[in-house]
């Protein structure tokens, strides 16, 4: 593989893990899974980036649709865009779902309050409502600590085993994409294409 499509491949990791700790354009990403129909999209918080592991984490409630998608089909693609840089990266790979385990527990424990909220709606996500609210109006004024488990129960870590990835940069003067595959766990084959 030529120095320069390293270069890219490397870059693609870090711009990754900027975005995870809230130092590029956004910390968000657009998931796209198999639904029994059509594609599913969503967008959710990058939460970690383990580029020698070649993985890449988000969290989930366990009771939404998205769940039994992913373990029917766990094959995910996500896609990170900077705005400030233009740039798009593309992760494609199988997931494992954690849940209830070491995995989960750590990265519970690493979140805080405000994220841990989301999960304690009595109903599961998009469940009908009697009229428009957040789900979170039982609990009134109720407080939470930060060793209070309240919502665990519904609380997932989906981790991607990222085997393809995509690199485009836009520039007015022409864009430039490359494409990687891993062959092996830190072995990647890659090439430019068209973009």
């Amino acid at each position: 593989m030529e120095a320069k499509l390293d270069d890219i491949l490397a870059k693609s990791w870090a711009k990754l893990q900027q975005a995870k700790e809230g130092k590029a354009g956004s910390r968000y990403i657009t998931v796209c899974n198999f639904a029994e129909c059509y594609p599913n999209a969503y967008t959710v918080v990058l939460r970690e980036v383990l580029p020698d592991e070649h993985q890449v984490i988000f969290h989930t409630d366990f009771r939404s649709e998205k769940v039994n998608e992913i373990k029917s089909k766990p094959n995910l693609t996500i896609v990170y865009y900077d705005d400030a840089d233009h740039v798009q990266i593309i992760l494609k790979g199988k997931v494992a779902i954690h849940y209830l385990d070491d995995v989960a527990k750590q990265q519970w424990q690493q979140s805080g309050f405000k994220s841990r909220r989301n999960y304690l709606t009595q109903k599961a996500p998009s469940s009908p409502l009697k009229e428009e609210g957040s789900g979170l109006e039982y609990l009134g004024d109720k407080k939470f600590d930060d060793n209070d488990l309240s919502g665990y129960e519904n609380f997932a870590v989906v981790i991607l085993d990222v085997n393809a990835l995509e690199y485009l940069q836009l520039n007015k003067d022409g864009n430039r994409r490359g494409r990687f595959k891993a062959e092996q766990k830190n072995v990647w084959i890659g090439e430019w294409i068209t973009p």
